[in-house]
């Protein structure tokens, strides 16, 4: 971008960071107990494989001349009662143990994690069922189990693996669906919401492939199960039926020729430990290389930006004038009225936001201020329909140009999120998903909604990128996230976020995390972009100087209320709520280095505390009797309203 001064690439070095998959193999390759325990288990497999060659015997060909021998040089492990080699037997009992425990684990994959994943991303009543389903078999012995669906379908090694694989899929459920309820909180599956990704889409591309490390933990666990479940049902002559020999059928036969020949059971009882060991190994080996955080260090430079303060004059009473009407303007690009949100819980519902309205016109943008907690990411995520799964509407509209979004299903807003409207995060590091390329992210929103074909969505991402200000987009197409800097980053959200030309664009809290330099070009950006799509735009933040800089028209929020909105230059002149004004006096814009600044004692009340009347009031130094009695209504203009009982007096001049 013209006047851009993203850092060039050899302005400092680059330290890449490992992926996770590399940190894992990074771990395996420089632990020596998980390398010999993977040696140990390729070995178990080559054996498997390739048993044909590695057999020294048939291990069916029988020499009732030579039972029982122990080891010698023609055998090295022995014979048994029929005079079989025993090393041959264990070889050839390998594929049957491999084949098995795959099997097993294979049908408990199939069938657990798609389960898993539907319940943990819908919840509900959906969940509910199913997890008293899966809680009632796990009360239940799984060898039993086992046994009572073998004496259902018959013995054999099929069946009992059928009987196992459908024991395990209730592990794999569970765990599945704990980790799909912790991914779908992140930022990455809420921006996956915005760009209008459908649910099936979402779990299959940005969930599931960030689940993916402790489904291979467990797969790992539930093959070393597997392997001994089916040693166990062998043993009972449930599984592998003579003349098809397992690791579990040799202990069988061995325990019988105990008195004779001891050492039969030790071979076939060695590998089954010695495989199950290994797997545990490998399952701690890959659990601790994806805990491993990479070593780089985030430094983040905060400064405050500044705004003028105004000249303040006490409150009279002032006569509430019009009330708030909705706005019919075309060019309206949102309007908010009435909007209210109210969270769950076990005994009450607690209401978050209250009667709040907005107006954002086309090519204009309305920045949206208050304290941390005050509800300016709630009603954002509210117009965006991303509210977490406890919070819903409970009054109000949303309309974005003609369209009433409360109430869209999902359908309704998968074709709206992405395309009409879209979300810039905060953290752009938990925004995009790390299992992909930054590029192959933002084509997939393009070919999404316009239907374009790959490699004109790959060309369109690289006029994106470049539009943006990021130099040589050819080679971070291919980024991860974690490849690149903070700035970057921030810029490929942008590019995601106006891959499809939105009407509406809002920028959550966009610049908090950068530096001064930084925060200076993301403006400029946002405010190039906007002069070109013509999009209106709702700015997030708490930093009144960003406000006073990009800014057309300011709502400001306190206690999920919005209690003034207004013109950018009137507001800041000559603010009407005293709330307002404080966030004003505690600004340094303006003021001597050294000046002390304004402070508003106590903090925001948390929803399910706030007080009766005014939620401002406790903190307000010009409260009276009157402002603790009702909740002061607005009063004003669609335009220009304040939410107070005695609204300071605008200073002229």
């Amino acid at each position: 971008m013209p006047g851009a001064t993203e850092e060039a690439p050899s302005a400092s070095p680059v330290v890449r960071v490992p992926g996770r998959w590399e940190r894992v193999g990074r771990r395996i390759v420089g632990d020596p107990v998980v390398l010999a325990a993977l040696t140990v288990l390729l070995a178990i497999v080559v054996c498997a494989v390739f048993r044909d060659h590695l057999m020294p015997y048939d291990p069916e060909a029988t020499d009732l001349s030579r039972v029982l021998e122990g080891p010698s040089s023609d055998h090295p492990l022995g014979t048994d009662n029929l005079g079989r080699d025993t090393l041959s037997r264990l070889i050839d009992s390998s594929r049957v143990a491999m084949l098995a425990s795959f099997e097993a684990a294979g049908i408990a994959l199939l069938v657990g994690v798609p389960v898993g994943l539907v319940i943990g991303y819908v919840g509900g009543w959906l969940d509910n069922v199913v997890m008293r389903i899966v809680d009632g078999f796990t009360a239940l012995p799984g060898l039993i189990v086992a046994i009572a669906v073998i004496a259902a379908l018959g013995p054999g090694i099929g069946n009992a693996m059928l009987a196992l694989g459908l024991i395990f899929s209730t592990t794999f459920a569970r765990v599945t669906r704990g980790e799909v309820m912790a991914a779908r909180k992140h930022v990455y599956v809420e921006a996956a919401q915005v760009t209008g990704a459908g649910t099936s889409r979402i779990l299959v591309r940005h969930v599931l492939p960030n689940i993916v490390g402790p489904l291979i933990v467990q797969l790992s666990l539930t093959l070393a199960a597997a392997l001994l479940a089916e040693a166990a049902l062998s043993f009972l002559g449930l599984s592998a039926q003579p003349p098809e020999a397992s690791w579990g059928v040799m202990v069988s036969e061995g325990g019988q020729m105990l008195a004779r020949q001891p050492f039969l059971v030790i071979p076939p009882g060695i590998a089954i430990g010695l495989t199950v060991l290994c797997l545990n190994i490998v399952a701690d080996g890959v659990l601790a290389g994806l805990r491993d955080e990479p070593r780089t260090v985030r430094r983040r430079r905060r400064r405050t930006e500044q705004v003028s303060a105004p000249l303040l004059v006490a409150p009279a009473g002032g006569a509430a004038v019009d009330a708030v009407e909705p706005s019919n303007d075309p060019e309206v690009v949102l309007q908010v009225r009435g909007l209210g949100v109210d969270v769950s819980r076990t005994d009450d519902d607690v209401r978050l936001l209250e009667d709040v309205s907005l107006t954002v016109r086309r090519g204009r943008t309305l920045g949206l201020v208050g304290e941390s907690g005050s509800g300016k990411t709630m009603a954002a995520l509210a117009v965006m329909g991303l509210l977490p799964p406890t919070a819903h509407v409970t009054g109000g509209s949303v309309r974005l140009g003609d369209t009433e979004l409360l109430g869209l299903p999902n359908s309704g807003w998968n074709r709206i999120r992405g395309a009409r409207m879209s979300m810039i995060f905060q953290e752009p590091s938990t925004a995009l998903d790390p299992a992909f390329t930054v590029g192959d992210q933002i084509a997939e929103v393009v070919r999404c909604h316009s239907g374009m074909s790959r490699k004109d969505a790959r060309e369109k991402t690289l006029h994106l990128l470049e539009r943006v200000g990021i130099r040589e987009p050819h080679l971070r197409y291919g980024s991860y996230p974690h490849e690149l800097s903070g700035g970057m980053a921030q810029r490929v959200m942008i590019a995601l976020a106006i891959s499809c030309d939105p009407e509406l664009l809002i920028a959550d809290e966009a610049t908090t995390a950068l530096d001064v330099t930084l925060k200076v070009q993301i403006a400029d950006l946002l405010r190039d972009l906007q002069d070109e799509l013509g999009m209106g735009m709702i700015f997030v933040t708490h930093e009144l100087g960003m406000v006073a800089d990009l800014a057309d028209t300011v709502a400001v929020m306190y206690a999920g209320q919005v209690v003034e909105t207004g013109d950018v230059a009137e507001l800041l002149r000559a603010p009407q709520h005293p709330y307002t004004a404080a966030l004003l006096e505690s600004s340094s814009q303006g003021r001597p280095r050294g000046e002390e600044l304004g402070t508003i004692p106590g903090s925001v009340p948390s929803p399910g505390g706030r007080p009766t009347g005014c939620r401002f009031a406790p903190r307000c130094t010009y409260a009276t009797e009157s402002c603790t009695q009702a909740v002061p209504s607005a009063s004003g203009s669609a335009n220009a309203f304040v939410r107070c009982v005695n609204p300071l007096l605008r200073v002229e001049g």
